[in-house]
């Protein structure tokens, strides 16, 4: 059998070894006779590659390791490689569970990212934009764990930056557009506290996604999105952000992480809310072009919502 760690370079050969499961779920056959299995896994180095499993006596035994310890897990594999429009996969024809204690699951990802530098990016943009008050209301809920978790979670399972530290990578971004857009608009004439909002919404919409997600994949209360589990972990230091501001600035900090994905969710009221949806949708957007261009062949379609676009790459 070939190393699992040269899969990506093969199609129709047969590749055996071990890998992180990174996900599971049943998709309906083509020609809707069945189902398959289907999700994402991790090669020991990191790379990311999608399986497939046609065998309904496999995709039961993969539907009990899903009910019994979650979509993350580990398994020693046999496939057969297949490459498709330049990408790869790989369909599986054995499978056994091993001992999950003999394997870690940092061997298995890499981290691209660094929280480090990411980190001194949106502590130096704030120290520039906010006050004191909202460095000490940033720093009473980004502490300890949830800091930690904040600096290595993805930002999504499937979609932009998923990936570790991708959450933050995400964030900075943001950040950084709001700071240029601060800047053209001369802080669409907020005071300070407006100012500060803005900043402080734009760091903490997404704070509810280290309970959404762990390592990249749903959680057991992911049912309430990371846009209430965010606003549930901001409410722990209601009295504290009152206490700084006013009751109005804590309803739209709020407002701002519930309603920040716009005509998909809770639409927008509040031009802070409302303008924090669109650098959101804006960041998410590009860095999804740019993440679909960067793995596309030149002469190639990507598909961006509703567009087909031709990938043009130099020669």
């Amino acid at each position: 059998m070939v190393r699992v760690e040269e899969m990506q370079k093969l199609d129709k050969e047969s590749i055996s070894g071990v890998v992180w499961v990174h996900g599971y779920k049943q998709a309906p056959k083509k020609n809707k006779t069945g189902f398959y299995g289907m999700g994402d896994c991790y090669v020991k180095g990191g790379e990311k590659v999608a399986y497939r499993i046609w065998d309904d006596k496999l995709m039961n035994m993969m539907e009990q390791a899903v009910a019994k310890v979650g979509s993350s897990f580990f398994i020693e594999f046999e496939a057969t490689g297949n490459v498709f429009n330049g990408l790869f996969s790989m369909s599986i024809t054995e499978l056994r569970f091993p001992k999950q204690e003999n394997f870690n699951e940092t061997d298995f990802m890499t981290v691209n990212l660094n929280a480090r530098e990411l980190n001194g990016k949106v502590n130096q943009i704030l120290r520039n934009r906010v006050t004191p008050d909202a460095l000490l209301v940033v720093g009473a809920i980004l502490k300890g764990d949830i800091a930690n978790r904040f600096a290595t979670e993805f930002a999504g399972m499937h979609m932009h930056d998923a990936e570790p530290v991708g959450l933050l990578h995400h964030t900075t971004k943001m950040m950084e557009i709001l700071d240029l857009v601060m800047v053209q608009h001369k802080n669409f004439g907020l005071d300070s506290n407006g100012v500060d909002l803005m900043y402080t919404g734009v760091l903490l919409h997404d704070i509810g996604k280290i309970l959404e997600l762990k390592n990249g994949l749903y959680t057991d209360i992911a049912i309430a999105t990371h846009r209430f589990l965010g606003a549930e972990m901001i409410m722990e230091h209601k009295n504290f952000i009152i206490e700084k501001y006013d009751t109005l600035f804590y309803y739209n900090l709020i407002s701002i992480i519930t309603q920040h994905h716009g005509q998909y969710e809770e639409r927008p009221r509040t031009i802070y809310s409302y303008i924090i949806h669109l650098i959101d949708n804006l960041e998410a957007q590009m860095t999804i072009i740019d993440e679909k261009y960067k793995e596309a062949k030149n002469g190639t379609e990507i598909y961006v919502n509703d567009f087909r676009l031709t990938v043009q790459k130099p020669q």
